[in-house]
């Protein structure tokens, strides 16, 4: 069906990054219907996905969960390219672009 005649806008993915950390797996950042969503599909093959929002930052885009966590956990694509997981204290790690 036409996205027009849905009401429905079609998904535009922002970025795919790979995460290689401990319980790591794919990141996508998306939007979707004027909303944007960071997914996670972990190595053990659960996923979950939630609503984000997209702030100014001197990073780069910045993005975090519409319900932010206690420690302030937030997403920056670091030259558009790399995924800098981070919170309130800094730098967590750098997930790998995907494509």
């Amino acid at each position: 069906m036409d996205p027009a005649l849905s009401g429905s806008e079609p998904q535009t993915v922002i970025g795919k990054w790979l995460d290689e950390g401990i319980g790591g797996g794919m990141i996508r950042i998306y939007r979707e219907n004027g909303k944007r969503y960071i997914e996670f599909n972990y190595k053990d093959g659960s996923s979950s996905k939630d609503e984000a929002v997209e702030r100014p930052s001197r990073l780069g885009r910045r993005f975090e969960a519409k319900e932010r966590s206690d420690s302030g956990d937030y997403f920056a694509i670091e030259k558009g390219v790399n995924l800098q997981l981070r919170d309130r204290e800094g730098l967590i790690r750098t997930a790998n672009k995907i494509g």
